[in-house]
């Protein structure tokens, strides 16, 4: 396996965990069964993770690069957005869990717009990190750029005389 690989099935696996995290989160605030949570935050946070880090940054990145980062958010976001519909239209936690299939509307709109506020959100921090290098959006997060700290740099002077 190359390091390239590696590294995203690394940053898939750390989605998946939020995903199945946000949907736990979710569940327990609807009052609603935390295997059908789980269900939707692992299957959701897998399928637009893999779409992200294997389709978004691979045969669609050069289309993509192209575009404003604005431009680019938005067109992401609304093909997460039409992902997360069929996903929650299919019912699918509910398939996974060996639950009946009865969605109220309510239940619909609210499972929808939670996690197409979380995908929006996970999409922004991935763009952010891609744009400035996820090295320095960590060192950012934790605070390390909040206080200057003075250092010493020796500059050297290739001037010469000669010429």
């Amino acid at each position: 396996m190359n390091a390239r690989l590696e590294r995203k099935l690394r940053l898939l696996s750390g989605i998946v965990a939020a995903g199945v995290i946000a949907g736990i989160a979710f569940a327990a605030a609807i009052d609603r069964s935390l295997i059908v949570g789980i269900a939707y935050g692992l299957f959701i946070s897998l399928v637009l993770g893999g779409i992200e880090l294997f389709v978004m940054e691979g045969p669609m990145l050069v289309w993509l690069s192209g575009l404003s980062f604005t431009t680019n958010l938005i067109i992401r976001s609304a093909i997460y957005a039409a992902i997360i519909v069929i996903l929650q239209w299919l019912q699918v936690g509910e398939a996974i869990a060996g639950l009946p299939r009865t969605m109220s509307g309510k239940t619909f709109w609210y499972g929808f717009i939670y996690s197409a506020v979380i995908s929006v959100l996970f999409n922004l921090v991935l763009g952010i990190a891609n744009l400035i290098g996820g090295r320095a959006f960590l060192n950012f997060v934790t605070g390390r750029y909040h206080t200057p700290v003075e250092e010493n740099r020796f500059i050297a002077d290739f001037q010469d005389d000669r010429f």
